[in-house]
């Protein structure tokens, strides 16, 4: 299990210890670059000034988030979507990495990814949109 550095001289990441499960399935083949990304849609705080300059910070609580999960078009996982695939199915994703843990009971996939095939091994950009994305820190493990 990969630790988080706190003098920034040396440390590993093994993308061995990030999971991702989708709907309580693991895939197991992967593209070659990111195993996923999450990028929030909004942010939390706003800020309002009025014409007289008074500033008011006006607090948002909106979880919503971008998510891409990239895997291999020969895993399993990419058969049963396509077979089984509707925009309005919620999935539930878990992802836990060294340092964070993502989860979300309601993220949709509005559209079948773009598909390829070429010199490399096809991939498969899941482009999931999470009503309410959570982040919190990775759960700890004993040493």
């Amino acid at each position: 299990m990969a630790q988080v550095v706190q003098d920034f001289t040396s440390g590993t990441w093994d993308t061995w210890d990030v999971r991702v499960l989708i709907d309580q399935y693991e895939p197991q083949l992967w593209s070659n670059g990111d195993l996923f990304t999450a990028t929030y849609d909004n942010d939390n705080v706003t800020i309002q000034t009025d014409v007289k300059g008074h500033g008011i910070a006006v607090i948002h609580h909106n979880g919503q988030a971008s998510l891409t999960v990239t895997i291999s078009a020969l895993d399993a996982y990419w058969n049963t979507l396509l077979n089984t695939y509707a925009p309005e199915n919620t999935h539930v994703i878990d992802i836990t990495t060294p340092v964070e843990h993502l989860h979300t009971e309601s993220a949709y996939l509005p559209k079948l990814p773009d598909m390829n095939s070429g010199n490399g091994a096809p991939t498969r950009a899941l482009a999931y949109k999470c009503i309410n994305l959570v982040a919190e820190p990775a759960p700890q493990t004993a040493a």
